[in-house]
């Protein structure tokens, strides 16, 4: 299978904290800001067109892509990145509602108390707004592949707020999904944190996507995405 399962809704190594960052210019709205990620990572929506098409495949409609970050090495196997290979992906969306706006620290209070207010609600919701999200992503997934590719979500587990302040909402999941092919499915199960941060009055989204085996991926998924979001 040469396509990677990306969705919106390298073996991580510590090593990923402290090493420093890169930078990059990113579009939020009509502006453009410079922000970090993490050393060790390649921009791989700027250089790849198909890695924008995947990352961008999986968002919800509330949401748009404005970077793509994957490991050095694993961008240079493309096309041969396969799913088994237990990749790190991270993303940083905008949040369509506020992209256009100069957004204030107590602005930023009011959203993040939603966000622990939906997020009950946000999970009672989810299979019938999952799908049509998960129709678009197999659709993607078909054309960069130039084979039918069928995705799904077979499971989601909410692991409630991560951490909150002034200027971030960080909240996380375990999630399973499954893309099949006319080679067979591949299943992966993975961490995803959605930190939410208040940069320069702009509103970002970062995504960590880890593979899953235990706890201490949890954590460290975890770790990667605040320490992100402390120095973006």
């Amino acid at each position: 299978m040469k396509f990677i399962l990306i969705w919106g809704l390298a073996m991580f190594s510590t090593s990923v904290l402290g090493d420093g960052f890169n930078q990059a210019s990113i579009r939020v709205g009509a502006d453009e800001i410079i922000i970090n990620y993490p050393m060790g990572f390649v921009d791989a929506c700027e250089k790849s067109e198909d890695y924008s098409m995947m990352f961008s495949s999986g968002l919800p409609p509330e949401v748009s892509l404005a970077g793509c970050y994957i490991g050095k090495e694993e961008f240079e196997l493309y096309p041969e990145l396969k799913p088994e290979m237990e990749i790190i992906h991270l993303s940083i969306q905008n949040i369509k509602h506020f992209e256009n706006l100069a957004t204030t620290p107590a602005e930023f209070a009011k959203f993040s108390l939603s966000i622990e207010e939906q997020q009950s609600s946000l999970y009672q919701q989810l299979p019938s707004s999952v799908k049509d999200i998960i129709e678009k992503a197999s659709d993607t997934l078909t054309e960069v592949s130039n084979e039918k590719v069928v995705a799904e979500i077979k499971g989601i587990v909410p692991l409630g707020i991560l951490s909150k302040s002034d200027r971030n909402i960080a909240f996380s999941i375990i999630r399973n999904l499954e893309a099949k092919d006319h080679e067979g499915s591949t299943s992966v199960t993975d961490v995803v944190v959605f930190n939410t941060v208040l940069k320069d009055e702009k509103v970002l989204l970062l995504y960590v996507s880890t593979p899953y085996e235990n706890s201490d991926d949890i954590k460290k998924a975890q770790e990667l995405a605040i320490y992100w979001g402390e120095n973006i």
